[in-house]
């Protein structure tokens, strides 16, 4: 039987955020990469990886 995965993905202000579950619903891993935010003087919101 093939095995099924999914994955999920936030990305938000702070960071990025993903976590991959298996076909029973169980948790198999996750991550956290957090990324500087930027903000220019118009309130323009940017990040650098």
């Amino acid at each position: 039987m093939e095995k099924k995965w999914i994955i999920g993905i936030d990305q938000s202000t702070q960071g990025t955020k993903a976590v991959l579950i298996d076909d029973k619903a169980r948790l198999q891993g996750k991550t956290y990469l957090p990324h500087e935010q930027l903000i220019s003087p118009e309130g323009w919101v940017s990040w650098l990886p």
